[in-house]
């Protein structure tokens, strides 16, 4: 079990799916510099 004594934010940008949703909680995707989905990796993985 891991223990989250700290919030920290790490932006991790990567095409690689599978390792994204390995590494991060939650997932931004940016078009032309802009947000145009957020939320948990579960969501994303719902997505595809």
């Amino acid at each position: 079990m891991i223990e989250h004594r700290q919030q920290r934010t790490t932006i991790v940008s990567t095409h690689n799916l599978a390792l994204g949703a390995e590494l991060c909680d939650e997932f931004v995707t940016l078009r032309k510099g802009r947000v145009i989905s957020h939320g948990p990796i579960a969501e994303f993985d719902q997505m595809l």
